[in-house]
């Protein structure tokens, strides 16, 4: 558990402390899909020309990184 700095009397440490006692670690999820999942097919295609990621190219300049739709 992290401290806040600049707290003075560290009350907001102990109510976070007593408040992971009781709700625990966050829930992450499961690490595998469930049996029966059939992943959307239109959730792998480019939205603005229709073809699947796989075609597009990738471009990495210092500020940013994109993937422009192919020719």
């Amino acid at each position: 558990m992290r401290r806040r700095t600049g707290s003075s009397d560290g009350r907001l440490g102990l109510f976070e402390r007593l408040l992971f006692s009781f709700m625990g670690p966050p829930q992450i999820g499961e690490d595998r899909p469930r049996e029966g999942y059939v992943p959307d097919p239109q959730a792998d295609l480019c939205h603005r020309c229709g073809r699947p990621w796989t075609e597009h190219g990738r471009v990495h300049t210092s500020s940013m990184t994109y993937r422009p739709c192919p020719d």
